[in-house]
């Protein structure tokens, strides 16, 4: 497996290996769901994961972190649909029995959700993140391709640019079906007015496992950026104003040549003269002579 610059498996095989994490998250018997944040999952569950993963696929232990945060991710998604459907067909949580999947969920797991999902914390909880995307106009997927396979198709076919910018990604993703299609992740003054900064620890348009602080779009970052370019942008301005003032001054040069061509013509025209007046008085001297 091949991974990127910010440790993000890409490839042509990047999309299976993803899905094939997605399919390990969704796995109680090896990621137990009676945990309520990915952080306190016993660390021997993870190694198994891992170790599960390292025996299906070539995956370097670089992106060991990348890759736990998108296992975490499918992890709470797959609760989170639990809870959905769940929901749809019993109103009242207390009397769902327990799903029979393909992989069974322990009674003891199912019993932990179910009182988690029925207090009432998770309920407030519930209602704010209600809410919250309710308020949400953009869509933040790609598919299973994710954003950094975007990038990466980008750099295959640009093999000599320095990397995609957010403006190539924005185009490329434009060649998605609408559904798929990511808020355009264009980091620059009129993007950040309008949608903001990049929120802590994401980097908007880059996917999982970029951090601002390593792509460079940090608040900080992003004000010293803007002052180089717009540095630039003066340095560009001047030395536009500066060409054209050598042009100017080249044409200058050339009229003064012309100039001095049509004077030196001047001084010859008047020289041309005074012998023809010359010539006309010594002809007037012979002929002169000649009738005497």
């Amino acid at each position: 497996m091949r991974r990127n610059d910010f440790d993000v498996i890409v490839g042509d095989y990047g999309a299976e290996f993803f899905t094939f994490c997605g399919t390990l998250a969704r796995s109680p018997t090896l990621l137990p769901l009676d945990y309520h944040d990915w952080r306190v999952i016993l660390k021997h569950y993870k190694e198994d994961t891992w170790n599960r993963i390292k025996k299906t696929y070539n995956v370097p232990d670089l992106a060991q972190r990348v890759v736990f945060m998108r296992i975490d991710h499918s992890w709470r998604d797959y609760k989170g649909e639990l809870k959905k459907v769940t929901e749809e067909k019993y109103p009242n949580l207390l009397n769902a029995p327990r799903p029979i999947n393909l992989v069974e969920i322990p009674e003891t797991q199912w019993e932990y959700l179910i009182g988690r999902w029925t207090s009432s914390d998770w309920q407030d909880k519930s209602t704010k993140n209600k809410e919250s995307r309710s308020k949400q106009t953009m869509s933040h997927t790609v598919g299973r391709r994710g954003f950094a396979q975007v990038a990466e198709d980008i750099r295959a076919e640009n093999p000599d640019d320095e990397g995609p910018s957010r403006n190539k990604i924005d185009e490329k993703l434009e060649e998605q079906p609408p559904k798929m299609r990511e808020m355009r992740p264009v980091q620059d003054k009129a993007f950040v007015e309008v949608v903001g900064l990049d929120s802590s620890g994401r980097v908007l348009g880059q996917g999982l496992g970029v951090k601002p602080i390593t792509f460079g779009t940090t608040p900080k970052n992003i004000e010293s950026r803007w002052q180089q370019e717009e540095a630039q942008r003066e340095v560009r301005e001047l030395r536009e104003e500066l060409r054209i003032v050598r042009e100017e001054l080249t044409e200058m040069g050339t009229l003064k040549e012309k100039l001095a061509e049509m004077d030196t013509l001047k001084e010859r025209l008047t020289e041309m003269d005074a012998m023809k007046r010359q010539i006309k008085i010594i002809t007037r001297g012979l002929l002169g002579r000649g009738s005497s």
